[in-house]
């Protein structure tokens, strides 16, 4: 472990003569149960970069950061927790949506459950077949189980395919309980089966994104119900009149803002390529309205319509902005890893010369990039700030 890392988690390191003190604010690295609540109210607080910065903190967990404060969550505890704000606040959609993000991942991060079979091949009869059971500490398939059997049902939902089955069990937490229907020589039975520890499988295979995608949306919906669609579902929109010279401005305005950020990033020595900026939204859509302005769901656009004199609305995709600046985030930590990596071998002893230049150019690469995503992520913030 690094002093640097060492020191943000809190750890008092002494070296001869000096002591070094943490943060006062060193406890927001791993939030608190006490954090969490004053936390998720921040996830809707006016000011853009408060919401941003209770969503780092809740993104912290003591598994990763290590025990900052007295009573450190674990990610299983923080996830129970969040899930709890889920179904007993009154949450706006701002909320939810960085709420959902947030679960999602922790969600990915922890222990997920596993079955200890094999699935048969689908042969497109409906229902999913058992090829085989392990026998393994911790795992009970073989006790309720056969070859040839045909599940049915997992937690009273239809599975037809492999892929959704394993979705259902990586779904739950290990020693849950999966309520399944199953089908055996003609006979339809009711099986309650007590699931492992995925992990602990002998040669799991890794499940795919959309698998664990799909596994949290069930879990999601067994957790608050009605209200897991809605988070899943909510496509806000921030929109307002504009006539056709504000519209004109605020194109202008953007493309002069991602200028100067360039312009800048250059006076610093970074290499920056000319470059589209990130898409703000899907297809755009013409709309045509008269009237008040509107707020409401039910609509997407990143267009307008400049064929009629009717109003005209700027709309922001809320879901997919905090997704793609999520995405640009990592994308400045996965580089900085780059950077941190490529100056380590610099530091060694015995580079060459041609070692040396290669290098460097690598890391100057790095630093363009992280310049380049972080412009795309100040629109993005400018756009988000339209409320």
């Amino acid at each position: 472990m690094s002093n640097r890392l060492s020191i943000l988690l809190g750890t008092l390191l002494a070296t001869t003569g000096c002591v070094i003190t943490p943060p006062a604010n060193a406890h927001l690295l791993a939030p608190t149960s006490t954090d969490i609540a004053d936390l998720v109210t921040k996830l809707d607080d006016p000011d853009l970069n408060t919401r941003e910065s209770a969503t780092r903190a809740l993104r912290m967990h003591a598994d990763n950061f290590g025990p900052a404060a007295d009573g450190a969550l674990t990610q299983e505890e923080q996830l129970k927790l969040l899930l709890e704000q889920f179904r007993t606040r009154d949450l706006t959609l701002e909320q939810e949506t960085r709420l959902s993000l947030i679960t999602r991942d922790l969600f990915a991060m922890t222990d997920r459950a596993g079955m200890g079979v094999s699935f048969a091949l689908e042969d497109g009869s409906g229902g999913v077949g058992i090829a085989g059971t392990i026998r393994q500490p911790g795992f009970y398939a073989h006790e309720c189980l056969k070859p040839g059997d045909v599940i049915r049902t997992a937690d009273g939902l239809p599975v037809r395919t492999r892929q959704e089955m394993r979705a259902a069990v990586l779904s739950h937490d290990p020693g849950d309980t999966m309520a399944l229907t199953v089908l055996r020589g003609g006979t339809i039975l009711k099986v309650d089966l007590k699931l492992g520890n995925f992990s602990n499988l002998g040669n799991p295979e890794i499940p795919e994104h959309r698998t664990i995608d799909r596994a949290w949306k069930l879990r999601l919906n067994r957790e608050i119900g009605a209200r897991a669609k809605a988070a899943d579902d909510a496509r806000p929109v921030i929109a307002g009149p504009l006539d056709e010279d504000r519209w004109a401005n605020i194109e202008r305005g953007l493309s002069i803002a991602r200028s100067k950020m360039v312009q800048n990033a250059r006076a610093n020595g970074l290499v920056v390529e000319p470059r589209k900026t990130m898409p703000w939204e899907g297809p755009p859509q013409n709309i045509a309205a008269g009237g008040q302005p509107r707020r409401g769901k039910s609509f997407n656009l990143d267009g307008i319509d400049r064929g009629t004199n009717a109003a005209r609305f700027i709309g922001v995709d809320r879901v997919a902005m905090l997704q793609r600046i999520d995405m640009a985030n990592a994308m400045i930590n996965q580089q900085m890893q780059v950077i941190e990596i490529m100056s380590d071998q610099l530091n060694q002893a015995g580079v060459n010369a041609a070692t040396r230049m290669a290098l460097e150019a690598q890391i100057a690469s790095a630093k363009a990039s992280i310049a380049r995503i972080e412009a795309d992520i100040e629109l993005m913030k400018q756009l988000l700030e339209r409320r």
